[in-house]
């Protein structure tokens, strides 16, 4: 009874250690991936460039659309461009899907349902409906 305690208590101490050795190892990789996380972005965010600035016409359109917002000025308001909507859905909703590896069609659509859930859009809509 003795000797089979014994091995029981090797046995758990083992898987223990193993486990604590795996969780020192993913923590190690963790922190690993937070340091290089902002190169990793930079990276896959250079040569872009030409890519945002059709997604920023393209939501620019989109915005004075019947469609959209049906804003006159698209992402101007108020003489100035609309950087709340330009960091909300270019760089947040857009630019996300499309780091994930969502085409720039499929990323279009993720922001068009985003809007679509807003009050702004809702209120648009709701306001011409006869």
């Amino acid at each position: 009874m003795v000797r089979a305690l014994a091995i029981a208590l090797a046995l758990l101490f083992a898987a223990s250690a193993l486990e604590c050795r795996v969780i020192l190892d993913q923590r190690a990789r963790l922190q690993a991936w937070e340091r290089d996380a902002p190169k990793i972005a930079a990276a896959e965010l250079a040569g872009r460039q030409d890519e945002l600035v059709r997604a920023g016409r393209w939501l620019h359109e989109y915005y004075s659309s019947e469609t959209g917002l049906r804003r006159e000025g698209g992402l101007v308001q108020d003489g100035e461009p609309d950087f709340v909507g330009i960091s909300a859905w270019l760089f947040d909703t857009y630019l996300r899907h499309r780091l994930q590896g969502s085409s720039e069609p499929a990323a279009r659509v993720a922001v068009v349902e985003a809007i679509e859930r807003t009050p702004a859009w809702q209120d648009a809509h709701r306001a011409k409906r006869p």
